[in-house]
């Protein structure tokens, strides 16, 4: 379980359990027959709502949300970087080896087809098939949370009118309007704490978790593409902000070809792309290919303002560079392929 879901249980119960305390203690909150019009009421109109099998499936999903850890994003691309070149030094066969320490299933699987000599496409219509199964069940259970979240409520409003109707018709004998009063009242309580407390935060950590998990399985059919079609390339991932001028001009020397990847922030690129311009020679680096990508939230002018740096320094420039807002969507995640293999080709024409 992550911190912020420990620290969210926490505050949250704590403080209102703390606030009854306060007020003179737990027993005058408790109140049987309004647990049993909201939490049953409630559970009984998700089973009307929802088939059995679907409703005990969301607890296996729950349960993998709240305690399961997703593989990091970082994790995952030293993985990618690590499986490439092994894959182009000694073989796509050679991965065998790596992957019984691989623990993400779905990650082993798209590796594991890509050995058995599966074409891209193939393994990418296995693998999507898979992704969006996760994806509709993620969504399955969201929506049966966000169901319960809104039934609470009403169940709540149900039973303080079973209270109020239940005072009314006694108001002769004074000594039953106080129950009467109280399942009134504590419905209403049970149905909000039930809504807000518990159906509606899971629900959003389902859609959160769904999120992450997405993005990685999403980055595993790229990783399976990538290494059916590599074409023995090695990529090296540089950081150049942490880089001295130096360092970076002979990575520069090294290699036949670079792309570009910033957010664009003030309508402008980084600094440290700067930095990159200043080490590239238009005559040493004339006609060497590159692209350019780059996120943003309200503009895209970084993406444009490299490449024509980089026409001006008499690069080869790829495509017209790729821009996401935020993070790229499926026709983007396409993009970015398509991108790839045209720098790809690019690269190998020139050898």
């Amino acid at each position: 379980m992550d911190i912020a879901t420990v620290l969210g249980i926490v505050s949250a119960f704590g403080l209102v359990l703390t606030a009854i305390f306060m007020g003179g203690g737990l027993n005058i909150f408790i109140n049987v027959p309004s647990l049993m019009i909201v939490v049953g009421g409630t559970v009984g109109v998700t089973l009307i709502a929802y088939p059995l099998k679907e409703v005990l499936g969301v607890l296996k999903v729950v349960q993998k949300a709240l305690f399961s850890k997703n593989i990091s994003i970082d994790e995952l691309i030293k993985r990618f970087i690590g499986f490439a070149t092994k894959t182009r030094k000694e073989g796509i066969l050679a991965l065998e080896s790596e992957i019984k320490d691989v623990t993400d299933d779905f990650l082993k699987k798209g590796v594991q087809l890509s050995i058995d000599g599966l074409e891209p496409q193939e393994i990418r219509e296995i693998l999507n098939t898979e992704v969006d199964y996760v994806r509709s069940r993620h969504q399955l259970g969201a929506e049966v949370f966000t169901s319960m979240g809104t039934f609470a409520p009403a169940m709540g409003m149900i039973g303080t009118l079973i209270g109020l109707v239940q005072m009314l018709q006694s108001m002769d004998d004074p000594s039953t309007i106080g129950p009467a009063m109280a399942v009134a009242l504590l419905t209403t309580f049970y149905g909000s704490l039930m809504a807000n407390l518990c159906c509606m935060p899971i629900a959003g950590k389902l859609k959160t978790r769904s999120k992450e998990e997405m993005l990685t399985k999403e980055m595993a059919i790229q990783l399976a593409d990538a290494l059916k079609a590599s074409n023995h390339i090695q990529v090296e991932l540089l950081d150049i902000e942490n880089m001295l001028l130096g360092d970076l001009e002979e990575r520069l020397v090294r290699a036949d070809g670079i792309i570009i990847g910033s957010p664009t922030i003030n309508q402008n690129t980084l600094l440290p792309v700067y930095k990159l311009f200043s080490v590239i020679n238009p005559i040493r680096d004339k006609g060497k290919p590159a692209a350019v990508f780059g996120s943003f939230g309200w503009s895209g002018e970084a993406v444009t303002l490299i490449r024509e740096h980089l026409k001006n320094l008499k690069l080869k420039v790829v495509g017209e560079g790729l821009g996401a807002r935020f993070f790229p969507d499926n026709e983007e995640s396409d993009q970015i392929i398509k991108l790839a293999e045209a720098f790809s080709e690019a690269l190998l024409s020139d050898r």
